[in-house]
Parts: structure tokens; C-alpha cells; sequence
């Protein structure tokens, strides 16, 4: 029996009902989204008590072969993407990692 049940979706628009999640970890995806805000926004609605999220800490290069459309360089970028003031920021050597206890 198969305890997981894995749901392919858009980011931008979850098929889940508010609050359907303890906890949601969301690590090395936003980077990749055209519009971080609404996968943000939605990672907020469908998290009940605690979100996890993780991104590169990394410049914008000119030429690069990255997939990479949104950049995280510095704590305070990440921390005003999030938005969150009494969240918990780490920096993990080459990633930023926020914690919010709702």
C-alpha cells in the first residue's frame, strides 16, 4: 500500500482547499516561476500551521545556461520576497531559508 498520494500541479493555482496542510516545504522551485508572488500566495493559503521555503542564494549572470528567472543574492531580497516579518530567515551557506509559523 502506497501511503503517498502525488498530485502534479501548477504552483500558481493549487487544487487544494485553504488550509489543507500542516506544513508545506517548498525548496528550489521558486526561482523557476514567472510569477513567484502568486506561487507564493498560494504555498500561504494552502499551509495551516507552518511553510518552509528554500531558494539559491545567487546573482543574475548575463550568459548562462541556469533556468533560473527570478534571483535571491542577498538575506534582504529574499526577506522582502517573502514579506513576512516575524518569520525565521536562515542562510544555509548557498541558500536562504524562511520559516513561517502561522
Amino acid at each position: 500500500m502506497n501511503p503517498f498520494n502525488i498530485q502534479q500541479a501548477d504552483i500558481t493555482a493549487l487544487p487544494f482547499p485553504d488550509h489543507s496542510f500542516d506544513t508545506v516545504l517548498c525548496t528550489h522551485a521558486l526561482e523557476h516561476i514567472r510569477n513567484p508572488q502568486k506561487a507564493l500566495a498560494e504555498l500561504i493559503r494552502v499551509t495551516r500551521k507552518r511553510l518552509i521555503v528554500v531558494v539559491p542564494r545567487q546573482r543574475e549572470y548575463r550568459y548562462t545556461v541556469d533556468l533560473h528567472v527570478n534571483f535571491f543574492p542577498y538575506m534582504y531580497s529574499f526577506k522582502r520576497f517573502i514579506g513576512i516579518e516575524n518569520a525565521t530567515y536562515i542562510n544555509l551557506k548557498g541558500d536562504f531559508l524562511c520559516c513561517v509559523n502561522f
